[in-house]
């Protein structure tokens, strides 16, 4: 791309106006040329949003500081600062893609930052920009705003694509980014005619209508196709989008068949690859025979082994159907039942005539798990004995009352793993490996005992900081029923054909194996959006039935999955834990299924933004939803834009289909609002993955706060440990207590008691103890030490 510095008559007024705040040369671009990413800029920042750092920063307040302008946005020209002392315009040229303004101003929470540069046309015409944002964007084409995108995100290429007419002569850009917390910046380019048809196959699989004419009645190429031979008509063949296969279609689209999902595959796994860094290895079977097995990446990147579809790797949750497989075996052996008192076997354990073997095996026993501990992290380097964990499980508070919910926890596993051995008489390792990994031929799987040196297991590697890294090793004796198996693709393979075939558990075993867990009052459990069994979750994607669990502790994440009614068995180990964005074996294993089974999976809609919805009465929408396990979605209005936002996640536009009927186009994802009789909305269902969330809306006043005297809350400041480097600081500001995890914003808490605080941008609740507290958000609990 060519750049050149110069001013325009205009742009010289501005610079003697502002003088005093401007250093260097302003960027001019002759183009843009195509696919070459703007990097040199004249920047400006930061502004902070909140200069009070005791408001608290509501969704709403937020929306309404990103819209505030700190300059006055001019026609052409660089636009003059407000305060020449402390904020000048500097020249900027970046070696990367990205406009990294964390490289810049630092790391700062909540403010915002401009960038200027110029375009010189030779004509006027029309042009294509793709663009991304970490956090909100907003873009001026001289003085006009031409993009507005506010939501919490990471930067990522062609995001957003938007056209803008430029006009003869000389253009001024204007961009504005919104920071929130975590890195910010900005990226922004005129993509090629091959970039628009790489982004037009993907766009047309998400089944966003309107990008896709966007690009396709603007140069890109229909028939594009990338190096899987994936074109925009296949793409939307395999999400089963017949409205977008027709529009494709009717612009000339070819008809062409769907590549081989092998080559489908290869392509979409190519994330996982690389000598230096960690990876997967991956496995797709059906009717009993192997389609595809292959390994990414490095199993050890300091010797230079690789993935390979041999590797070892620990599987942590994979863990549990074993061991409710072994407690199902002793009951067809007649040596134990599911209605067994858990005083039958620890008589000494709290409240143990409330607890069942059934209860322990669907996580509704409200026994609160021990890896929700503020230090795991050193507990799990230590020496440990069952006897250990098994009195530390002793000392927790019970969660709930047993069967009154559901919430997903370890310590019930590691209890059943210890019932396996009481009843069987010898160690569940042992148990297991004669009744079915020595029956099975599984040769590499087992139990991982730190001292053993299991040749060809993977190395745990995290990703933080934008590196990789040796993960925290666990003594895996920690791990016990609840994660302590290693195991391959391969093995696991046999497992779910022999399981899945009747030669493991009989039909009354497996019944029970995939019923849906059952509360004291009938209802069935949910965990999140699905269901679960014994060790087993129960869900539908795309109308297919799947049975599935994942497993994760530091530097593993895996994830196997049986579609039974096609016989699919889709495994996914990986050895990176936290992982990159979107390198989640869950993810890697619904695409891959997704191209071997898409001719049976149900038909989808495509997104069209309707535009004659009448947005005055968006304000109906607006409020706080319940999602399962405690989550919260807040639906908020920014102008006539709706937002909305789940706990822990990126705030995110939606947009109108019909009426009540909204869809998302970062994720493939629709929302639906529900009336009463009287025209009140009730309720909402979120439909994503093939999957329905029922989220009832929460009444304004769910949150009455109590009268505590300051005095009280000077004993709960100071800081709190969760482990794994993250803390919680408690800060006391006139007369109000204020809570704040590492790397996140800020909140405020509402007494409800003296002991019990809650907060008001999500449902969580914080429980104060003399050195200790624990925070109860999204359906889990976490404790943390006072330092």
């Amino acid at each position: 791309m060519k750049v050149r510095n110069g001013l325009t008559v205009l742009a010289i007024v501005s610079f003697l106006i502002s003088s005093l705040n401007f250093a260097g040369d302003i960027p001019r671009y002759d183009g843009p040329a195509s696919d070459e990413f703007m990097t040199e800029w004249m920047v400006a920042g930061p502004f902070e949003l909140f200069p009070d750092t005791t408001e608290e920063k509501t969704a709403e307040l937020i929306n309404e500081r990103f819209r505030r302008e700190f300059i006055n946005v001019p026609k052409s020209g660089m636009p003059v600062l407000p305060d020449a002392a402390s904020q000048k315009w500097q020249h900027y040229e970046s070696d990367e893609d990205i406009i990294d303004f964390t490289k810049i101003f630092g790391n700062k929470e909540f403010v915002s930052a401009y960038a200027y540069a110029e375009i010189e046309s030779e004509k006027e015409r029309p042009v294509i920009f793709g663009a991304g944002s970490d956090d909100g964007i907003i873009i001026w084409l001289n003085g006009k705003k031409i993009h507005d995108n506010n939501a919490a995100r990471a930067v990522r290429t062609d995001d957003d694509f938007f056209k803008v007419t430029l006009k003869k002569g000389i253009n001024s850009l204007l961009i504005k980014v919104y920071n929130q917390q975590y890195g910010w910046g900005f990226t922004i380019r005129k993509p090629g005619q091959e970039t628009l048809g790489l982004s037009l196959i993907k766009l047309a699989g998400y089944g966003e209508l309107d990008g896709v004419k966007l690009l396709a009645e603007n140069g890109a190429n229909i028939n594009a196709a990338n190096e899987a031979g994936l074109t925009p008509y296949t793409a939307s063949l395999i999400a089963r989008r017949s409205d977008m296969t027709d529009y494709l279609l009717s612009l000339g689209a070819e008809k062409k068949e769907v590549p081989a999902p092998e080559k489908l595959a290869d392509h979409f796994l190519e994330y996982y690859r690389g000598e230096d860094k960690p990876g997967a290895t991956v496995l797709v079977a059906r009717d009993g025979k192997i389609l595809y097995s292959k390994g990414f990446g490095m199993a050890n990147a300091d010797s230079g082994e690789e993935n390979i579809p041999e590797t070892i790797f620990r599987i942590g949750s994979i863990t549990k159907q074993f061991t409710a497989t072994a407690i199902l075996k002793l009951r067809e052996e007649g040596k134990l039942d599911i209605t067994d008192k858990l005083s039958k076997y620890m008589p000494d354990f709290p409240r143990a005539d409330e607890v069942t073997i059934n209860h322990l095996l669907t996580h509704t026993s409200g026994i609160h798990s021990y890896t929700n501990v503020g230090d795991l992290d050193a507990l799990v380097l230590t020496e440990t004995s069952d006897k250990k964990v098994i009195d530390t499980i002793k000392t927790f508070d019970y969660d709930f009352d047993p069967g009154t919910q559901l919430l997903y926890n370890n310590s019930g596993y590691y209890i059943l793993g210890m019932i396996v051995e009481q009843v069987s008489g010898k160690p569940i390792a042992e148990y297991l490996k004669q009744k079915i990994f020595l029956p099975l031929e599984m040769n590499s799987t087992g139990w991982h005992k730190s001292d053993d040196l299991i040749e060809g297991e993977a190395k745990g590697y995290s990703f933080m900081n934008n590196e990789f890294s040796r993960a925290l090793d666990w003594n895996m004796d920690w791990a016990g029923g609840a994660g302590q198996l290693y195991s391959t693709t391969g093995d696991l393979f046999k497992w779910n054909e022999a399981l899945f075939s009747g030669k493991v558990l009989n039909d009354e075993s497996m019944q029970m194996a995939f019923r849906p867990a059952k509360l004291n009052n009938g209802e069935e459990a949910l965990l999140g959006s699905e269901k679960y069994g014994y060790g087993w979750v129960i869900g539908k994607t795309r109308g297919l039935k799947i049975i599935h669990h994942g497993g994760g502790l530091h530097g593993f994440s895996t994830f196997l999955a049986r579609f039974p009614e096609q016989k699919l068995t889709v495994c996914v180990l990986t050895n990176c834990l936290p992982a990159p964005p979107n390198q989640y074996p869950q993810l890697a294993a619904y695409q891959l299924a997704e191209y071997y089974l898409w001719k049976e999976m149900e038909p989808q809609e495509s997104y069209s933004e309707a535009k004659d919805i009448d947005k005055e009465n968006y304000s109906e929408y607006v409020g706080k939803y319940e999602f399962p396990g405690g989550a919260i979605l807040a639906v908020t209005l920014d102008g006539e834009q709706l937002y909305v936002q789940l706990s822990g996640q990126p705030k995110f536009e939606v947009f109108p289909k019909v009426k009540d009927e909204f869809f998302l186009k970062v994720v493939e994802a629709k929302i639906k609002f529900f009336r009463d009789e009287t025209g009140k909305i009730t309720h909402l269902i979120n439909y994503q993955g093939g999957r329905e969330i029922n989220a009832p809306r929460l009444a304004d006043d769910i949150w009455k706060e109590a009268e505590v005297a300051p005095a009280v809350l000077d004993k709960y400041v100071g800081e709190y440990d969760m482990g794994g480097g993250m803390m919680i600081s408690i800060t006391k500001k006139e007369d109000n207590l204020y809570i704040q995890l590492s790397g996140q914003p800020q909140f405020q808490l509402f007494p409800k008691s003296e002991t019990e605080f809650f907060l008001k941008v999500v449902k969580a609740t914080v429980y104060f103890k003399e050195n200790s507290l624990t925070l109860e958000q999204g359906g889990q609990k976490f404790d943390a030490q006072k330092k």
